[in-house]
């Protein structure tokens, strides 16, 4: 049985019934409250909006019921459907009456707090929505510009490395699975489509990248598809066929991006490269390999990613 049959059996008051085994009742009404994974005053919402036991959280992000469940508990995907559909009625004897025993949260199973310095918060906070030389660079590479909400942003005037101050993209990285902000890749640009800098993107120093992503596209957007790229770039360029979108920065990350919660199918939009094959590949197994479905689009010629195609 697929997340999605469960999701058609349960229905709105289905989810909220199961739900209410492994939190408190406040938690599920409709209105900002503290997070019952990361805590906080009202920065939750359970709204049920599909009848799949949605939710969304500014720090978390957003998910389903089964999302929820794993945040809340630590469970697996695996272990939170086998739960779910035990309490539900939908195998082997058993209703959603029962009562489940929760098991012993590892001390390290919530989601981490936000680990960027003061540094990288008061950078992104010093950040704009694309507009300008920021709009002007990405329009003439031939990308799309994502929406207003993207997780992708721009600075007029940041300092590099060799001195100079100049425009800049400035991409907030998340862990994919907790949403906690952990590092910003900044690309310094021109408007007429070229970088400047050597190199031109850096990601802060002193901070973890390892399982981030960049969330071009809100959380929240993410339903039951989602599409995913090496670089910032490459999935802008593929965003004229496919979003929600989101970039893994690069080939180390996308190979290991692990299996999200209530999304049923990837497409992983590779670069034609060793490395970005070899990464594609390993990333399509493991959500295969985890029940959901797992797609790969590669440009035919070597060497050649998403973004070399629509600048070509």
């Amino acid at each position: 049985m697929t997340a999605n049959d469960i999701h058609d059996c349960l229905g709105a008051k289905g989810w909220a019934n199961v739900l209410a085994q492994f939190t408190t009742p406040e938690i599920l009404r409709d209105r900002h409250g503290p997070c019952p994974a990361c805590g906080g005053k009202d920065r939750f919402r359970f709204d049920n909006r599909r009848g799949h036991g949605d939710f969304f959280c500014n720090r978390c992000g957003s998910g389903d019921g089964f999302a929820l469940i794993m945040r809340c508990t630590g469970l697996s995907f695996a272990e939170a459907k086998s739960h779910v559909m035990r309490l539900a009625g939908l195998e082997g004897g058993g209703s959603a009456s029962g009562h489940l025993q929760m098991p012993a949260q590892p001390s390290d199973s919530r989601p981490r707090r936000d680990t960027l310095s003061a540094y990288g918060a008061d950078l992104w906070a010093s950040t704009s929505s694309l507009d300008g030389v920021a709009a002007k660079y990405l329009l003439a590479r031939g990308l799309v510009i994502p929406p207003e909400e993207s997780d992708l942003r721009w600075h007029p005037a940041l300092k590099h490395p060799e001195g100079f101050m100049g425009p800049a993209l400035v991409a907030l990285v998340r862990d994919a699975q907790t949403g906690s902000a952990v590092t910003l890749h900044r690309t310094w640009i021109n408007p007429d489509g070229s970088k400047r800098g050597d190199p031109p993107r850096l990601l802060l120093k002193g901070h973890k990248k390892a399982g981030g992503v960049v969330m071009l596209w809100p959380s929240e957007t993410v339903t039951h598809g989602l599409a995913v790229a090496e670089g910032v770039e490459s999935a802008l360029a593929a965003a004229h066929v496919f979003t929600p979108i989101w970039a893994c920065v690069d080939a180390g990350n996308l190979g290991a991006l692990s299996v999200l919660a209530g999304v049923e199918s990837l497409t992983v939009f590779a670069d034609h490269d060793d490395a970005g094959l070899k990464a594609a590949n390993a990333c399509a197994r493991r959500w295969a390999d985890a029940g959901r479905e797992a797609y790969i689009i590669a440009p035919i010629e070597h060497g050649r990613d998403c973004a070399d195609l629509v600048a070509a």
